[in-house]
Formats: structure tokens, sequence, C-alpha cells
């Protein structure tokens, strides 16, 4: 005779599910073992309902298996457990403008869209992308980029990528420049400094002076006035924007003259010159 024996009862199929934006997988019962592989690759989870989902089980089926106490019962058949690939984001996907000048906080992140997130490196929480791609405002520093969690497309984010607004440089102080209109003059300037003078299209460099003289052609002319930065600790200054008075014209008809009346009495006269003249 030979006999048979009763197989034990296998475990129950596990049924893990994925939280693609927390990266865990869930429903394990507390109270059970379960066994995940992957070839030769195995990972162990007991006394918890979660597992964290590690770098390396991305793109691969895990085969789970709910483990069996070989007394009274069996390991389970396996569920098979496709963890998808995350989404690359590249270096390149991502492009920044740096802060215009120190203080301006005028830093951006271009092609952060509505599929990615940021936030400022060392920071916690994530920030949506925008509408147009931009994301603008912004101060100098390092910023993490990703594409974002999207659970029903079974998308995980992506590793973040790592971008630097830098700092602007400083500023020249914006020129405070002055009109002298007995001498024709352009004053303040400062003589350890140097200067670029715009009008129509001209353009004049100053500088080791005080003082500009105005020529013929910016009379009746719009100007602007840039302090210039060294390029390495300083930029060029905002412009000051003027504009120089066109000369008053004066009609020959205005003036009348007498003559003299004699020879060597000197008694000829301008007639028309009020004081304005």
């Amino acid at each position: 005779k030979k006999t048979i024996k009763v197989g034990l009862p296998r475990e129950e199929t596990p049924k893990i599910t994925i939280n693609y934006e927390t990266e865990q997988l869930l429903n394990f019962d507390p109270s059970a073992s379960y066994k995940l592989t992957f070839g030769t690759t195995e990972k162990s989870v007991s006394g918890t309902d979660r597992f964290n989902i590690e770098e390396e089980m991305f793109g691969k089926v895990w085969k789970v298996y709910r483990l069996g106490n070989a007394s009274t019962t069996q390991d389970s058949e396996a569920q098979q457990l496709t963890i998808p690939h995350r989404l690359p984001l590249y270096e390149n996907m991502v492009e920044v403008q740096d802060e215009s000048a120190a203080g301006e906080k005028d830093g951006m992140l271009i092609n952060v869209d509505l599929e990615r997130q940021y936030r400022p490196a060392g920071t916690q929480k994530w920030l949506a992308g925008s509408q147009t791609g931009k994301i603008e405002n912004l101060a100098p520093g390092e910023y993490e980029i990703r594409y974002k969690a999207q659970p029903t497309r079974k998308n995980f984010a992506s590793l973040p990528i790592k971008k630097t607004i830098k700092a602007g440089l400083p500023r020249e102080e914006t020129p405070e420049i002055t009109i002298n209109y007995e001498t024709e003059e352009l004053l303040n300037f400062d003589p350890s400094a140097s200067y670029k003078l715009t009008y129509g299209q001209t353009e004049k460099i100053i500088s080791s002076t005080e003082i500009f003289a105005i020529e013929d052609p910016m009379f009746g002319e719009d100007f602007e006035v840039i302090r210039l930065g060294d390029g390495n600790t300083t930029q060029d200054s905002k412009s000051q924007k003027g504009s120089v008075n066109a000369r008053p014209k004066l009609d020959e008809k205005v003036i009348t003259v007498e003559n003299e009346s004699i020879f060597g009495l000197s008694d000829g006269k301008l007639m028309g010159v009020n004081p304005d003249l």
C-alpha cells in the first residue's frame, strides 16, 4: 500500500498594490511575512502593511509570495508585480535664466511645465510647474526639478535634476546728471568712473571729468546716461533719462534798429531787446 499525503494549504496569493506618489508597495498583512524576488535578488517584508520601493526595484517584474509557516500552511503562489521605470528627466530639458543684477530676484527656470515640479534645494515641499513652463522671480540658488508622479498614468516621479540660478553682479549707482543752462554743460559726473551718453544715434564715452559740454546736435534731443561697470565686480547702472531743450529761436523781425543820427554821436538804438534777451 502507498499513501498520498494531503498537501498543506497555500497562503492566500498577495494582492499588493503600488502608490505611485509615495513610492510604496501597499496591502501587506502586518501579521504575515512576505518574500519579493527578482532573479537572485530577494527582499523580505514583515510586521508592516507597506514597503518603500528601493531604487534598484524600478523597471522590473517582481514575484511576491506570502510565506507559510511550513507546519499548517505553505507559501502562496506568486503575485507578478510590475514596477515601472521612472520617467527620465535630463539636464538639457530645463534651462536657467540668471538673476539680472544683485538683489533683483528675477531668475527664471524654463521648461518647468505642469507635468513637472520644482523646489529650492534643501526644502521638502515640491511646487507645481506653470502653464507657460516659466517659473519667474526666483532668488539665486540651487533648485531641484522633476517629473511629478501621475498615478492615473502609472508614472512615478523622476529622479530630480539640479539647476543653479547665479546671482547677478551689483549695478553701479544710477547717475544723477544735471544741466547747467548758462554754461551749456552736463554736470555731476564722477571723474573716477566712466559713463556712456547716448542721444539719437550718437554715443559718447565720458570719463575723468565732472562736466560734459553739450554739443549742438544734443539740443532738442532726449538722452540717456549709464554709469559703466567693470564687468567683474559691478555691471552697468540703470539708465538716467533726460532731455536737452531746443534753443529758442529769435526771429530777426523782433529786433529793429535805429541808426546813428550823425557820425560820432553814438545814438543808435536796438529796439525789442527785452529782459529775456
